[in-house]
Formats: C-alpha cells, structure tokens, sequence
C-alpha cells in the first residue's frame, strides 16, 4: 500500500499526513505539501491585497455570529490581554476615548460619579449578584433614566452589555419611523 507522496514544489517524498485532503487530487491528497501550499497561499495573498481582503470581508459577513461566539469564548478564557491591550490603547491615545465620551455626554458622567460616591459613603450597597441573571459578580449599576441617579439596576458585565444594546436598537428603529414619516409629509 502507498504511504506516501513527492511534493511537485520542493521534490520531496513525504507521508500522506504531509499533504492536505482534495477530492480531486490523487488518492485524494493535494500535489503539494501542506508547508509548501502555505507559502504558495501567502505569495498570492500578497500579490492580491485587495482582492483578498473582499474575499475576507464577505466570510465575515456571512459568519458574524461565529466569529462573535469565538472572540467572546477567547476573551472569556483570558481576559488579561485584553485588558492590557485596552489599557495602551487608551495610554497611547492619551485616553481621548474616555475624555470624548465625558464631554459628549456629561450628564451620564455625572450619574456615574453619583453611584461611585454613594457606595464610597455607604449610601447604596453594590449586591455581590447580577439582578437579572443571578450570576455570582460584581455587578455594574445601569441607570434607566439618568436624571435618578441613584437610580439604578445592578447587572453583570453581559446583561449590562444586553441591555444597552437593546437600548440602541429601540433608538435606532424609533429614529426610522420618525425618519419614515417625515419623507411621508415632504413628498405631499
């Protein structure tokens, strides 16, 4: 029984776990090694940038979801990378992410800086779950309406995240039937 096969780019016998499955191919394997495919890949990746990263971008938007449920479960595993990573982004931008955000939205800022205080000084008691999960944390105080603020609903970092991305999209469809009936009017 034949065990093995010569590469046709580096003219090397190698065994059959050396070469990547193809229908088509001979005995079902590839002509060229896996090592050798790689670099053929790459070469052509290189000479086609913009043609590659369409094909790439098109793979990403039919598999979103997949992607999301990787990133999440990495990060899940080992948080720390990503948290240094964020820091020397923020150190690097000279934390211009934070400050922009302070500025365009002073009165959540001053909401948060409520919370922070009220639990400094005793005033509100973090609970040591998320209430709505359940799930054993420290839990981030949301605020429905930041004119309370100490008003709040205490969350993990996933619900919290839910929950605002449930915000955003009430927002953005109340912003399409506003947007809807006004073409209505002008078209009159």
């Amino acid at each position: 029984m034949i065990t093995s096969r010569i590469c046709t780019s580096c003219n090397i016998e190698k065994p059959f776990e050396e070469f990547g499955n193809y229908k088509k191919g001979k005995w079902g394997k590839r002509e060229q090694c896996k090592v050798c495919k790689r670099i053929k890949d790459k070469k052509y990746e290189q000479a086609n940038t913009e043609k590659m990263t369409a094909k790439h971008d098109r793979w990403y938007e039919k598999n979103k979801d997949h992607v999301a449920g990787y990133r999440r479960k990495r990060y899940e595993d080992n948080p720390e990378p990503y948290k240094k990573s964020s820091i020397e982004y923020r150190k690097k931008k000279d934390n211009e992410p934070v400050k922009k955000y302070k500025y365009k939205y002073p009165h959540k800022k001053k909401a948060h800086l409520y919370v922070e205080l009220a639990i400094h000084y005793g005033h509100l008691i973090r609970p040591d779950c998320c209430s709505k999960c359940g799930i054993k944390c420290k839990p981030q105080g949301h605020h429905h309406d930041y004119d309370l603020p100490l008003d709040v609903t205490w969350l993990c970092t996933k619900c919290h995240g839910f929950e605002h991305r449930i915000i955003h999209r009430e927002r953005a469809s109340e912003k399409t039937r506003k947007g809807s009936g006004a073409l209505d009017s002008m078209e009159t």
